[in-house]
């Protein structure tokens, strides 16, 4: 049933899609963004973490050669488990979470807690769980410790 939503939105353009969401939401019903104290500096320091553990972790995928596409599974030819992969098995997807999470507190609106908390499940079942498959199969016993080693999250 849900086997059409597997790998069609890559993990950038859905957050990018759930951001612009989030602040649509906001311009149009006002009347359901709550009032956070320091809203914004929340908002920019989730935007920053975002960004510190999205970056990093990408160009970890580039100077490997590999792809950072969760679509073309088959075009993996190196296991990343450096840098922030030593900390979280898929730390690009922490940095898109924490982005909507920044967007959500940076408006308050209550869209971006419902978005923020329908990424994860999303994620691990359309995207993660692909990813995971294709990764034991093409790299075995490596990428079995690995996972037992480094949390799939934080």
């Amino acid at each position: 049933m849900f086997k059409t939503l597997e790998l069609l939105i890559p993990p950038l353009p859905l957050t990018i899609a759930l951001c612009a969401i989030i602040f649509l939401c906001h311009s149009l019903t006002p009347q359901y963004s709550l009032s956070i104290n320091s809203a914004i500096e929340w908002g920019i320091a989730f935007w920053v973490l975002g960004i510190a553990f999205v970056l990093p972790a990408a160009i970890s995928f580039f100077k490997a050669k590999t792809t950072v596409d969760p679509r073309t599974p088959e075009k993996s030819n190196k296991l990343v488990i450096n840098g922030l992969y030593k900390l979280s098995r898929n730390p690009m997807y922490v940095g898109f979470l924490f982005l909507i999470v920044g967007t959500a507190c940076y408006t308050g609106h209550i869209s971006g807690l419902l978005l923020s908390v329908s990424f994860i499940p999303y994620i691990n079942r359309f995207l993660i769980s692909l990813e995971e498959q294709h990764l034991t199969s093409t790299f075995g016993d490596e990428y079995i410790q690995y996972c037992h080693s480094v949390r799939r999250w934080l």
